[in-house]
């Protein structure tokens, strides 16, 4: 923009990135960088003036800098790191569940004369959230403490409520068996708008979140590479099957009649399975359904090294009527 004054518009300045972050943890050359690093733009002139600033405001806090022994553990960003007899164990915080059970008691407390119903519903959102955020790390055992006291304070709430039920009762009140495994704490609550009644509603257990490791990506892949293409297909696929509710997968199976578009033979879990962008992610193809097809593993590898055309069922009906 030209500045007050000036005949006309100036040049553009170039701008220097400059990189930092506020939390950090490092061991030898390998950084954790946590999902809110910034950036921040200087104009260049700036830039090349600004090492004594850079220098002074580049220094760690000394009150949030913490130098200890891997052996020893430290905790970021809600895990503990710590290293035991040489191996590395995550594990959620100490500082993490302690805040996660005082929410709980403290909306268990706050909301002692609310339904179990409502209850349950202003609780779930909250465990399965922290429950998902830690379960691709050592966490199984934790999920079972957390439930065990979050048990004990709905059954101080329930006894509350009915001081003059006996233990039976308000067992069979509050509490039923589920998958069987008893003592699961249910209510009722209204089903959504365009339906009429009530619904049960149990509360959601971190005990029963399956523990999921994190795979992580090859160094070497870039997705805007087509060599890269069939990998990030293969990793697109085992995120769908590992989803909760797999019913994309099932409907895109469906739309194919349960059989590959190169071979039309059937497709089953003993022949394994591979999803395949019809149009290249690097030539602007998205995750929609519409545009990915279910391959049989060899016959993908033949879409890849051939070059062959791969055209769904669907669409290839929906050509000829055209």
């Amino acid at each position: 923009m030209p500045e007050p004054g000036s005949k006309g518009p100036q040049a553009t300045k170039p701008c220097a990135p400059l990189r930092f972050v506020s939390d950090c943890a490092p061991e030898s050359s390998a950084f954790f960088w946590p999902p809110h690093a910034r950036m921040l733009l200087l104009p260049s002139p700036v830039a090349t003036t600004s090492s004594s600033w850079a220098a002074e405001n580049s220094q760690p806090v000394i009150e949030k800098t913490t130098i200890t022994h891997i052996d020893d553990g430290f905790d970021f960003l809600g895990h503990h790191l710590r290293k035991y007899r040489g191996k590395l164990l995550i594990t959620p915080s100490r500082k993490s569940v302690h805040a996660l059970l005082a929410k709980v008691r403290g909306i268990i407390k706050d909301h002692k004369q609310l339904p179990a119903g409502k209850l349950i519903a202003r609780l779930n959102p909250l465990l399965r959230g922290w429950g998902y955020y830690h379960r691709h790390v050592v966490s199984k055992a934790t999920f079972q403490r957390m439930d065990s006291a979050i048990f004990h304070c709905l059954w101080w709430w329930a006894k509350r409520r009915h001081p003059s039920k006996g233990v039976r009762w308000v067992k069979q009140r509050y509490f039923r068996t589920v998958r069987n495994q008893q003592w699961h704490f249910y209510g009722e609550i209204k089903r959504r708008e365009h339906k009429q009644g009530m619904q049960q509603i149990t509360l959601h257990k971190l005990g029963d979140i399956p523990i999921k490791r994190h795979v992580k990506i090859q160094g070497a892949a870039n997705p805007y590479d087509p060599a890269w293409e069939a990998y990030f297909d293969h990793r697109l696929g085992l995120q769908w099957l590992r989803r909760e509710r797999r019913e994309p997968l099932v409907t895109l199976w469906k739309t194919q009649n349960g059989r590959c578009p190169i071979c039309h033979q059937k497709i089953t879990r003993e022949t394994g399975w591979h999803l395949h962008h019809i149009r290249y992610r690097v030539h602007g193809g998205g995750d929609h359904p519409t545009n990915l097809a279910l391959l049989h593993p060899n016959c993908h590898r033949q879409v890849h090294s051939q070059g062959l055309t791969v055209v769904k069922p669907g669409l290839a009906r929906d050509l000829g009527e055209a």
